[in-house]
């Protein structure tokens, strides 16, 4: 049970934590969801690989439909990307199903490539050509849950209630950490009668445990 954020440039309660290869200067793969969808790269909106000699990729966790708005110059930079859809981190998640290939996106535009249900916590752009460079001005993803969860505010903070696979604690609070936030912490007895109402409230089966953080 985890407080929930959500995550600049998604949508439809999508959140997640970019990454890519490499990157040129400070176009960090953050710059792809930050809400922006300026498609000029030099005005900071847009991130962009390095050509290291190896095709270059960016991630971010989370499945479905892909929107991508390509920058305005070197547009061929996103040709032939390959939209990948899974939960293998095998070759930094390159090896997940395929969603999509991407021709081409003119100057500026915005295409949409839904992956029809696919399930995942890793989408994945995939520069084939090992030494093109791989930039984006705004990636949005909208996803709608896999598995059921519950909504609620424990001691003034809003958590959610996920049944997932089955977890040890360490594995669901790392899980937490990369998808979602921390661990809820119970800190007094109110708190307690509030997670027991909303584990009353479940609206689907719950395990016989579930994981909330600790306290030293």
């Amino acid at each position: 049970m985890t407080p929930q954020p959500r995550a600049k440039g998604c949508r439809t309660k999508c959140r997640g934590t970019a990454s890519q290869s490499s990157t040129y200067n400070d176009y960090v793969p953050s710059r792809a969801i930050d809400g922006n969808t300026d498609p000029n790269l030099y005005n900071g909106s847009c991130s962009h690989t390095w050509n290291t000699g190896q095709p270059g990729w960016w991630r971010l966790s989370l499945p479905t439909a892909y929107s991508v708005t390509n920058r305005l110059s070197s547009v061929s930079r996103i040709n032939n990307a390959v939209i990948m859809v899974g939960d293998s981190t095998e070759n930094n998640g390159n090896n997940n199903p395929r969603c999509a290939v991407i021709p081409s996106i003119a100057a500026g535009a915005t295409r949409t490539f839904p992956c029809g249900g696919m399930v995942g916590h890793l989408v994945n752009l995939y520069q084939t050509n090992p030494r093109a460079y791989l930039s984006l001005c705004e990636v949005q993803v909208e996803a709608e849950p896999a598995f059921p969860s519950l909504g609620a505010v424990v001691g003034g903070r809003e958590v959610v209630l996920l049944l997932e696979e089955r977890r040890s604690w360490s594995d669901a609070l790392f899980f937490c950490r990369d998808f979602y936030g921390e661990l809820l912490s119970i800190r007094s007895e109110e708190q307690q009668r509030e997670v027991e109402e909303l584990l009353s409230s479940a609206f689907f089966p719950l395990t016989a445990h579930v994981w909330v953080g600790l306290r030293r």
